[in-house]
């Protein structure tokens, strides 16, 4: 046995958790419905992507089986609220994923959701989860998913003055520098409204 050559039980991994929780929450996930709903729609993702439950989430991220799109009764995904809640490592994990819907809009009940969450994490200045959803080109990201106000998350980053974000998407593959769509804002007269010169310079 290894525990008989000294082996350390309590040791943690890079996410905190020793092997006998990981052990653990594996026999307790192995047997359960991964898709049953609780009477808010979630599913076992939902409130594991909301609880911010990093290794729950890849556990059931790994059974091919799961629906990693699947609708609350809110009309919101697992991912989508991974954004909006700023639980960016969980957030991650789901974009290592290829059937995810990067693209999906929050739910067309409520219109502080409805939102990619994309624009949320633009929104939020996190140039990092940004970052890291550009670089998933295998998820076919649209840049340009207009969100809050008709700002598309170029005009969000604009308007909020934050120079490292415009200067990110500036240079992303596929963004639209000019306003397009009917009643969008633009996002250097954005810029501009809000006196934010160093990213008025940026354009």
């Amino acid at each position: 046995m290894i525990l008989d050559l000294g082996a350390n039980v309590n040791i943690r991994n890079w996410n905190d958790e020793t092997p006998f929780l990981q052990e653990s929450i594996e026999m307790l996930l192995r047997d359960v419905d991964r898709q049953a709903k609780d009477r808010h729609g979630s599913t076992a993702l939902h409130v594991a992507a909301r609880n911010n439950q990093l290794q729950v989430v890849d556990l059931l991220l790994k059974d091919p089986r799961i629906d990693i799109n699947a609708l609350d009764n809110s009309g919101n995904t697992a991912f989508w609220w991974s954004s909006y809640l700023g639980h960016d490592e969980v957030g991650k994990r789901f974009l290592d994923e290829q059937g995810l819907d990067v693209n999906f809009l929050g739910s067309k009940d409520d219109p502080r959701w409805r939102k990619t969450a994309f624009y949320l994490a633009v929104h939020r200045n996190n140039l990092p989860l940004v970052s890291h959803m550009l670089a998933a080109t295998h998820l076919q990201l649209d840049p340009n998913t207009i969100g809050d106000h008709r700002w598309s998350p170029l005009g969000a980053a604009a308007y909020q003055g934050s120079y490292e974000m415009v200067n990110l998407l500036l240079r992303a593959k596929g963004i639209r520098i000019n306003a397009v769509d009917e009643g969008e804002d633009d996002p250097l007269w954005l810029a501009i409204q809000t006196r934010s010169w160093r990213v008025v310079e940026l354009f």
